[in-house]
C-alpha cells in the first residue's frame, strides 16, 4: 500500500505501541517510535514494563488479530516452546463452585511470557523499513500549532538530557500515546488548557507474586494452566501456575481486598497449599526457582473517559493503557490494545484525511472498551466497601448463578470460556435459554 501522509510518531515501544507503529507504517512513509528505555530488538525485561515478570494472557481474539498482522508468529512462539492448547483440555480452573469441566471447546490459547512475546514483535516491527525506534528518549510534551487546536508532533531529550537546553522538536503529521499507566498525555492536555476528561477507577485492592520455576525433564503433567481466582466478598486469595515458553512454569499468587501474598519461599508454598488447588503447590515443590519473587501491586481498574470529550485534539491518538488500564487478573490488557491498534488501521483505511479521525477513534474506542470494563470490574467492585449500585447488584447476582452451572453444565462452561476469550458478545450468556437455566438455579438455591 502506497503510504497517504509524511511522518507519525509513536511515543512508546511497548506492546500498544509496537502494534500501533507497525500499522501505521501501511498509512505513512515514516514512522517514529520514541521509547524511553534504552531498548533494542533483542531486550528481554525493562523498567518501562514492570509487570512483565508477571502472567499475561492473549486471549483467543487477541491472538487472532496479532496473527493476522505477524502471520506465523504462533508458530515461532511455539517453537520457542510457548504451548498451544485447546482451553477446555489443557486448563484446570477451580471456580467457588467446583471445578471447569474438561472437555474439548474448540478454543485454541497460547501461554507465553510477556518478554517473550514482545521481543518476537518488536524484531519483526523493527525490521519495516519505514519504522524506526529512538530508543532512550523522553518525550517531555506535545507541539501544537498556532491556533492550539492540531498536534504537530513531540518535544523530548535523550535521556540524561537537560529539559530545556538539550531539548528536541520531532515534527509529526500524526502522534499516538501509548505509554501506557504511566502516560503523561491527561497532564499534557490539561496544561494547554483542554479539558480534563472524566477518570473512573474501581480498586479491588489486590496484588500478586510471581515467581519462575522448571519442572524435572521427567516430570509428567497432563495441563498447562491451573489456577483459581479471587471473588469478593469471601474469597480473598487465589493464584495460578502456567507453563510458558524456555521449558519454564510461572507461579502467581493473588492477594484481594487487601490481602498481600508473601515472597518467602516456605510462605509462599503455604499460601498455595491454601488455595485449595493443588496443581499449584505440587509444581512448587516439584520445581527449582529460576528467579527471585516479583510483587506488583498497581492493580487498580483505571479508565480516562477521552471519548465523552466535546472537543479533542486534532492528530493525536491515544492507545491501550493510557487510556484504560484493566486489572491483569483478568487477562484482558492485550487483546483489548489489539482491538484498539485494529479500530485505528480501519479508520485510517477508510478515511482520505486525518481530520477529525483522531476524535473519532477516541469515541469508537470508548465503545470498544465498555464491554471488558463492566466484565473487569463487576467482581472488583465487590470488593469496595460502598453500597454497590442497583444494576451491578444484578450483574453479581446473575454472575454467581451462572458460576455456579458451570462445573456440570456444558454448554453454560462453552459459554462462558467463548465470551471470557472475547470470542463472543456477552449477549451469549443472556439468552432466554441462559435466563431460563439461570432462573431455575437461584430457585434451587433459595431458602426454603
Amino acid at each position: 500500500m502506497e503510504p497517504r501522509w509524511g511522518h507519525a510518531v509513536v511515543v512508546g515501544g511497548g506492546f500498544a505501541g509496537l502494534l500501533t507503529a507497525h500499522t501505521l507504517a501501511e498509512y505513512f512513509e515514516r514512522v517514529t517510535v520514541c521509547e524511553r528505555d534504552l531498548i533494542n530488538e533483542n531486550t528481554e525485561f525493562h523498567p518501562g514494563v514492570p509487570q512483565a515478570r508477571h502472567p499475561h494472557a492473549v486471549l483467543a481474539r487477541g491472538a487472532e488479530l496479532l496473527e493476522g498482522r505477524f502471520p506465523g508468529l504462533r508458530a515461532e512462539l511455539a517453537a520457542l516452546g510457548a504451548p498451544v492448547y485447546d482451553v477446555g483440555l489443557g486448563v484446570r480452573y477451580r471456580l467457588p463452585s467446583g471445578r471447569l469441566p474438561v472437555s474439548a471447546l474448540g478454543i485454541e490459547i497460547q501461554n507465553v511470557s510477556r518478554t517473550t512475546l514482545e521481543r518476537a514483535i518488536r524484531q519483526r516491527v523493527l525490521a519495516h523499513p519505514r519504522i524506526k525506534l529512538c530508543a532512550g528518549f523522553v518525550v517531555d510534551g506535545l507541539d501544537l500549532d498556532r491556533d492550539g487546536g492540531t498536534v504537530t508532533g513531540i518535544t523530548g531529550r535523550q535521556r540524561g538530557g537537560r529539559a530545556h537546553s538539550d531539548r528536541q522538536h520531532l515534527p509529526a503529521d500524526f502522534v499516538v500515546e501509548a505509554t501506557g499507566r504511566a502516560a503523561k498525555v491527561f497532564g499534557w492536555l490539561a496544561d494547554m488548557g483542554w479539558e480534563s476528561a472524566e477518570i473512573r477507577e474501581v480498586d479491588g485492592r489486590m496484588s500478586y507474586v510471581s515467581r519462575f520455576f522448571r519442572l524435572p525433564t521427567d516430570h509428567t503433567i497432563s495441563w498447562y494452566t491451573a489456577g483459581c481466582f479471587t471473588y469478593a466478598p469471601d474469597i480473598n486469595r487465589g493464584g495460578g501456575a502456567v507453563m510458558v515458553d524456555g521449558d519454564r512454569w510461572l507461579i502467581t499468587l493473588i492477594g484481594a481486598g487487601g490481602e498481600v501474598p508473601p515472597t518467602d519461599l516456605d510462605d509462599f508454598l503455604d499460601y498455595a497449599a491454601s488455595l485449595d488447588v493443588e496443581e499449584i503447590p505440587t509444581t512448587i515443590t516439584a520445581g527449582t526457582p529460576l528467579t527471585p519473587p516479583y510483587r506488583y501491586a498497581r492493580m487498580a481498574n483505571r479508565w480516562i473517559c477521552y471519548h465523552r470529550l466535546r472537543r479533542w485534539p486534532q492528530r493525536l491518538a491515544v492507545v491501550g493503557d493510557a487510556v484504560c488500564v484493566f486489572n491483569p487478573v483478568y487477562g484482558q490488557g492485550l487483546t483489548v490494545a489489539a482491538q484498539q491498534v485494529q479500530l485505528l488501521g480501519k479508520l485510517l483505511a477508510d478515511t482520505p484525511t486525518l481530520t477529525d479521525l483522531a476524535q473519532r477513534f477516541q469515541r469508537e474506542a470508548g465503545s470498544l472498551i465498555q464491554l471488558p470494563w463492566s466484565m473487569a470490574t463487576s467482581s472488583d467492585l465487590s470488593w469496595d466497601p460502598a453500597p454497590p449500585s442497583r444494576s451491578a447488584r444484578l450483574i453479581r447476582w446473575y454472575l454467581n448463578h451462572l458460576l455456579d452451572l458451570i462445573p456440570t453444565d456444558s454448554e453454560v462452561a462453552s459459554r462462558f470460556i467463548q465470551v471470557q476469550n472475547m470470542m463472543s458478545g456477552p449477549t451469549m450468556l443472556i439468552t432466554p435459554r441462559m435466563i431460563a437455566k439461570v432462573a431455575r438455579q437461584s430457585l434451587r438455591r433459595a431458602p426454603n
